[in-house]
């Protein structure tokens, strides 16, 4: 899965780019995991713009990632999806513990609030 970041005001955006699904969460889960790592990082967003489908692996990496973050005051973040993967979401519980965002500057200007 084509995976890339960027990072601005400490805050670390990674952008997927296919599927997020049982066959690439172990590529993402490595990729975000060296990101986990810097603790210059204040926060992470991941950016679902180009996602075609979420499945049941999927939201457990999102957890994780999320359990990572908040585990360490730092902040997390969801942004730019379809409502097939916001269906998901809701249904999984998620929206109770991770703001959604309708763009990646909207969600970066909402994490730098709440900061």
């Amino acid at each position: 899965m084509p995976t890339t970041h960027k990072i601005e005001n400490n805050i670390c955006i990674v952008s997927l780019d296919g599927d997020v699904t049982l066959h690439s969460a172990s590529e993402i889960m490595n990729y975000t995991k060296i990101l986990t790592q810097n603790e210059d990082i204040q926060g992470m967003i991941l950016n679902f713009k180009k996602v075609g489908h979420l499945d049941s692996e999927g939201i457990s990496i999102i957890a994780s990632l999320a359990h990572q973050f908040l585990g360490q005051q730092r902040k997390f973040a969801l942004c730019e999806f379809g409502w097939e993967i916001t269906n998901l979401l809701t249904l999984s519980g998620l929206d109770k513990l991770i703001p959604f965002y309708f763009s990646e500057k909207e969600a970066l200007e909402g994490i730098q609030k709440t900061q």
